[in-house]
């Protein structure tokens, strides 16, 4: 599953005077490429997709819709510290925006910055409570931080809201295994089974006698 997506109502692209009408000719256009770029992006063509952006970045380089899409690439591109730096900057341009909010969690999370990660996860959750996926997102990075408890509350919240949501599934069925209860594992599994959802994308930390070095007593999702 993956736990980064791109395009959602991403909000108003632009601040529109209270006289001008609904939709200027430059937001039009502006509109145009931005969807056009989604769809390059979608189709894994990065090099076009990131020309478009350049367009449109040149002409309106507060767009955060558009700085949200080119952090996403950036990504994707192996170039972490861009992405997050866009990405921050469009949620200081819209912070509102719950799905900024949910990748940025994300990417933290990839890069080891997991109190970055959580307090951007419980701002997604915040704005949109019925997100599953920013759900599963947070309980990724709570089995990261060994908090196996809190993985399974946010990955049962998840799986409340999308029972076809196999990165839950996946979540708990990981969490339970570390935490050595092997029914609900395999109840989970069958759970996650027969879906295109690859595994979560790795273990987390363990300690010296290979078991979780920590897990608290009381599960949240937060």
């Amino acid at each position: 599953m993956d736990l980064i997506e791109p395009t959602a109502d991403a909000g108003p692209s632009l601040p529109v005077p209270e006289a001008a009408p609904p939709r200027a000719p430059l937001q039009e256009r502006l509109a145009q490429l931005l969807n056009a770029a989604n769809e390059h992006e979608a189709a894994g063509r990065y090099d076009e997709a990131e020309a478009l952006l350049a367009q449109i970045l040149a002409i309106a380089p507060e767009f955060p819709a558009a700085l949200h899409l080119s952090g996403i690439i950036a990504f994707r591109r192996g170039r972490a510290t861009e992405a997050i730096a866009k990405i921050e900057r469009s949620i200081a341009l819209n912070p509102e925006q719950a799905l900024f909010y949910r990748n940025v969690c994300e990417i933290y999370r990839r890069a080891g910055r997991y109190d970055d990660a959580l307090a951007a996860g419980r701002r997604a959750i915040q704005l949109d409570p019925n997100d599953a996926r920013a759900l599963v997102n947070l309980s990724v990075l709570h089995f990261h931080r060994l908090e196996l408890d809190d993985a399974i509350a946010c990955a049962e919240k998840a799986l409340a809201l999308d029972r076809d949501m196999p990165g839950a599934h996946f979540g708990i069925a990981e969490a339970a295994l570390l935490r050595g209860d092997f029914h609900a594992a395999g109840r989970n599994t069958n759970g996650a089974s027969g879906s295109a959802a690859p595994r979560l994308l790795c273990r987390p930390p363990t300690s010296r006698n290979g078991m979780a070095s920590r897990c608290r007593p009381a599960p949240r999702c937060s």
